[in-house]
């Protein structure tokens, strides 16, 4: 009887751990890297010749590709090879908030987190060019903080990712 029992315990516990890894997994892959509530009333900007083509973060060893990203509807496309740049959002330098988002993990913005003030982000162009930011705020918003989306009067980079118990938070890096 008690082998009986234990024998339904241990089918039990493994059937919900492979439930919750399931969910871990739908939550991982399944979604798509976005802010709640947030509606874009910026133009689509078509890519010109000099486009952001990589970010650095020399401090955390990442050297990331950049791929425009098109929202549409309430959809923010994400990359497996880099990070997203909003192609609607004005380019990097320009005045105005220019954003950047990638997934939370080890090889893309998993070590976001480390970032600290001052540190150093470039973004390389198309053309060969560079322009250097430095990071001056890193913070943890919910999802609805879509303030951090608003345009800037002075060029700035907003670069974020997922963060938190089942990616339920944003974790933001300002750089100007």
């Amino acid at each position: 009887m008690l082998l009986k029992i234990i024998s339904w315990a241990v089918f039990f516990l493994s059937f919900i751990c492979f439930l919750w890894a399931g969910f871990l997994l739908a939550q991982r892959f399944g979604l798509t890297l976005y802010f709640a509530n947030y509606s874009s009333s910026l133009p689509v900007v078509v890519p010109s010749s000099d486009i952001p083509v990589r970010l650095r973060l020399p401090s955390l060893s990442l050297d990331l590709a950049v791929i425009p990203a098109y929202k549409t509807d309430s959809r923010w496309p994400t990359t497996s090879r880099g990070i997203s740049y909003l192609a609607s959002s004005p380019l990097p330098g320009d005045i105005g908030n220019s954003i950047f988002y990638g997934h939370n993990w080890v090889h893309i913005l998993g070590q976001l987190k480390n970032s600290q003030i001052n540190d150093p982000l470039i973004i390389v162009y198309s053309d060969g060019r560079t322009k250097n930011f430095s990071v001056t705020e890193v913070k943890t918003v919910g999802p609805n903080a879509t303030e951090i989306l608003d345009p800037a009067a002075v060029p700035q980079i907003t670069l974020y990712t997922c963060t938190g118990f089942l990616d339920t938070r944003r974790l933001v890096v300002i750089a100007r």
